[in-house]
């Protein structure tokens, strides 16, 4: 039947995904087999999220602000501002419920919750943006379901949904609107 032979593939799938989820991270000395992260680690990882989110928003913030200079526009109005409430709250409530998985000891559930939250983030404040931000929270969405089925694999869920999904749609949308 389909589905016997769909299950005698998953063994070599799976096999062929953990040799080289274990390959990405042996080249950076991680250890997936090793118990939970220590708390200085866990410390090291949560100020790497704090800046990166710092600097992604400055830097979001600072081409937005040039590009509104440009067309002779404010940066700050009414759309803005509906804008960032519907952005913010899912983004802090995903925020406070991934530290809380922190703290509860749940390490492997961070990257899941951040891809499903901003997921959520970017379809809730795409009413105020380009309709291809919405396609871009499903994505995310997608990766954040599958992150938390695959557990061990959600550096590289995470990896794909903050930066090869940016990449895709930064290009998407400037050869659509700025090219």
């Amino acid at each position: 039947s389909l589905a016997r032979q769909a299950g005698a593939h998953r063994p070599r799938l799976r096999q062929r995904l953990e040799s080289g989820y274990l390959m990405i991270y042996e080249v950076n000395g991680f250890n997936p087999a090793l118990p939970a992260l220590n708390s200085s680690m866990v410390g090291n990882l949560v100020l790497v999220g704090l800046l990166t989110l710092i600097a992604s928003l400055t830097t979001g913030l600072y081409l937005s602000s040039r590009k509104a200079k440009r067309v002779g526009q404010s940066i700050w109005n009414v759309t803005t501002k509906r804008l960032f409430i519907n952005l913010s709250v899912p983004l802090a409530a995903g925020g406070i419920f991934a530290l809380l998985t922190i703290y509860h000891g749940y390490l492997g559930f961070v990257a899941p919750i951040c891809l499903l939250f901003y997921g959520l983030a970017l379809i809730n404040a795409s009413q105020n943006l380009f309709t291809e931000v919405r396609y871009l929270g499903y994505c995310e969405i997608i990766l954040g379901l599958l992150s938390s089925y695959f557990i061990g694999y959600s550096l590289l869920f995470w990896a794909i949904g903050f930066g090869l999904l940016h990449i895709i749609y930064g290009v998407v949308m400037y050869r659509k609107y700025d090219a």
